[in-house]
């Protein structure tokens, strides 16, 4: 079940539903989430994060279209057979979304460039992934 493992960041400019699309899609890539894993249902998640139902209907559509996950009537939600790996592009285009979320909240602290860059290279040489 994702209701631990889903987040939304108000102070991302992201929609919070793409956030969301985002979170499920990197988890059934990733194998955090396995086929058949169940989700939780679309009123059980606006409550737990504190959401719009229909943001997390939103989220919970585009993730159908996408393929990640299926939805069966009375039967709720749950990842795909099989979900698509992230393509390079994609694993880019998250990267860069990354970045840009780092440089905007190291600004708003005044911190340095170079202060970032070095917290940077100190936590790629530290990851376990």
């Amino acid at each position: 079940m994702t209701d631990h493992l889903l987040r939304v960041d108000r102070d991302d400019g992201t929609p919070l539903s793409d956030q969301l699309v985002d979170q499920i899609r990197l988890m059934a890539a990733s194998g955090v989430l396995s086929p058949g894993d169940r989700l939780p249902t679309v009123r059980q998640l606006a409550v737990d994060l504190g959401i719009n139902r229909n943001t997390a209907a939103k989220a919970y559509g585009l993730s159908r279209e996408d393929g990640v996950i299926v939805t069966r009537s009375g039967g709720g939600s749950s990842v795909a057979e099989g979900p698509r790996r992230l393509a390079a592009r994609e694993k880019r285009e998250r990267l860069r979304r990354a970045v840009q979320r780092l440089a905007r909240e190291a600004g708003q602290l005044g911190v340095e460039p170079t202060t970032v860059l070095e917290e940077l290279r100190r936590a790629l040489r530290h990851r376990t992934a």
